[in-house]
């Protein structure tokens, strides 16, 4: 037993063991890529592989967030402007009215979580950029004067 520990502990023995494991990881790794190029080249028997065109070419579909609102204060609401700006962000607003089937707290956690996400898809600062472009709105199409 002691001969074998001593061995074990030999600096060769260390560095050979690292590059046999470091070997064997790149081999899995090569060997997986092969598998998944071969696999997509081999038609079966009861169908004609057909060349489809790949979700790149298709064109791209944005979904729109929902914001629940209570009032429509401050948002625009109806303006084809405000609601281009808003789209184009990637939500939408949404007065709240009776028949919406959710609880403020389903409301709450909604609103908190596309907030959340217009942090890290636009800027930190995106309430301040929609602000800004909802001026521009108001001011165009003449809601702002009076």
């Amino acid at each position: 037993m002691e001969v074998s520990l001593r061995y074990q502990q030999t600096p060769i023995f260390r560095l050979m063991f690292r590059v046999g494991l470091l070997m064997l990881i790149c081999l899995w790794v090569v060997h997986a890529s092969i598998a998944q190029e071969t696999n997509e080249e081999i038609p079966t028997n009861n169908t004609v592989r057909k060349k489809f065109k790949r979700k790149r070419h298709a064109p791209k579909v944005k979904k729109t967030s929902h914001i629940y609102t209570k009032s429509t204060k401050g948002t625009m609401y109806g303006n084809p402007c405000a609601i281009d700006v808003t789209t184009r962000m990637g939500f939408v607003y949404v007065p709240l009215s009776q028949g919406h089937g959710k609880t403020p707290l389903g409301y709450f956690i909604n609103n908190f979580l596309v907030k959340s996400k217009l942090v890290f898809t636009r800027t930190p600062l995106w309430k301040y950029t929609l602000n800004k472009r909802l001026q521009d709105c108001r001011l165009s199409s003449g809601d702002g004067i009076g």
